[in-house]
């Protein structure tokens, strides 16, 4: 789960 919710934001912020 932590994996997840730091690959979220990091993906998310990589397409910004």
């Amino acid at each position: 789960m932590t994996i997840t919710m730091t690959y979220k934001p990091i993906f998310f912020q990589c397409s910004v």
